[in-house]
């Protein structure tokens, strides 16, 4: 029949296909510590339903008012609010017609054309989940990754030490006050001029910074004296300040546990801090999982992965990331199966799912911004 693969080729292409699924999908994850370290903490959901990822988002807190007699206040209050996502995805088909069938009989040449297609397919799938953590998929149909969260007001003055945050993720603006809320304005020089508020320094409640992000810019003038704006001369004064602010704005038992940077950045960053006599402390994951160097640095973990864009660094903690997956698996099979209309046999791996960032205020960037 034209419609069947040779049938001990088909027996033999079935049998080993679930071992090669399981491969790739283990693959995804050893070769990138970001999505390593998702698992190890249990943060990648599979099967998951619907044809959005919704979750509930805390947006103010109560104040707590003095009090010695008199009437209380018992007025509801709208403390928490939706954060909507769509489902994106990644999908590759390949296809062999009856033709090359025919000009290569046999059951090995059979096989061996469904291996270097299927491999194909599979490959490609999986680079798209690999690189899109870093990714911006905001009016895509790819995962929205960090850099989603992290869209900019204006472009800062190079006196700025930040940029502010100015659009929208998961349907909630990212921008400071834009919902309300209350900041201080005492500063002579604010983190960003024309923000006007001390914020992400200073104090106020959570509702003005509720879903802000914090954007650092490492290439400012405003740095301490006797540094120049690059970043060997700036990294440590960015990486204690932006972990300052994370922790100031939810605690420390939400401190952040990750520096992701990019490659020339991270290599500037180790320099900087042997210069200083801080000699780097190597972690262990790498004997493990074959992944590259990484170093300890007031209590995070930071390394360099392939796809981090330039001039670019990432903090944030890891439960705050979740890969969501609609399959029992990241990446799925479709197929072998026939086309009669076209008189090909077609195979297609697809992984429906995205990335979901709990709260982008619990995220940091740095960047050159504003650079002199």
């Amino acid at each position: 029949m034209p419609n069947r693969l040779d049938a001990e080729a088909a027996e033999l292409i079935e049998t080993t296909l679930p071992a090669r699924m399981e491969a790739e999908n283990t693959a995804i994850l050893r070769s990138r510590r970001s999505l390593q370290r998702l698992e190890n903490k249990g943060r990648i959901q599979l099967n998951c339903s619907g044809s959005e990822f919704q979750w509930s988002v805390l947006r103010n807190e109560l104040t707590a008012v003095p009090y010695v007699s008199g009437t209380v206040d018992y007025d509801p209050y709208q403390l928490h609010q939706g954060a909507v996502i769509g489902r994106r995805g990644y999908i590759k088909g390949v296809s062999i017609h009856k033709y090359d069938k025919l000009m290569n009989r046999g059951k090995e040449q059979i096989v061996d054309m469904w291996k270097g297609q299927i491999n194909a397919s599979l490959a490609s799938v999986r680079r798209g989940i690999q690189g899109a953590l870093y990714e911006n998929g905001d009016g895509l149909d790819s995962y929205e990754g960090l850099e989603t969260i992290f869209e900019k007001y204006a472009t800062p003055v190079v006196a700025d030490i930040i940029a502010r945050p100015g659009d929208t993720y998961a349907g909630l603006s990212t921008n400071p006050g834009s919902v309300g809320g209350t900041w201080t304005t005492a500063l002579t020089t604010k983190p960003n001029a024309a923000l006007l508020y001390d914020w992400p320094d200073g104090t106020g409640d959570a509702l003005f910074d509720h879903w802000s992000p914090i954007m650092c810019n490492w290439s400012s003038t405003s740095w301490p004296s006797g540094t120049s704006n690059t970043f060997p001369s700036t990294c440590e004064y960015v990486l204690s300040r932006m972990l300052q602010w994370l922790q100031l704005s939810r605690g420390m038992e939400g401190a952040p546990d990750t520096v992701i940077l990019a490659p020339a950045l991270y290599t500037d960053f180790k320099n900087a801090i042997r210069a200083d006599r801080i000699w780097p402390v190597d972690a262990g994951d790498k004997v493990d999982f074959g992944l590259g160097p990484a170093i300890n640095y007031e209590g995070m973990l930071c390394w360099t992965e392939y796809g981090v864009p330039a001039n670019t660094l990432y903090m944030y903690r890891t439960e705050d990331v979740d890969l969501l997956c609609l399959e029992s698996a990241l990446i799925t099979r479709n197929g072998p199966w026939f086309d009669e209309g076209n008189f090909t046999w077609k195979f297609a791996a697809d992984a429906p799912g995205n990335f979901r960032f709990k709260n982008p205020r619990n995220f940091a960037k740095a960047y050159n911004y504003a650079a002199a």
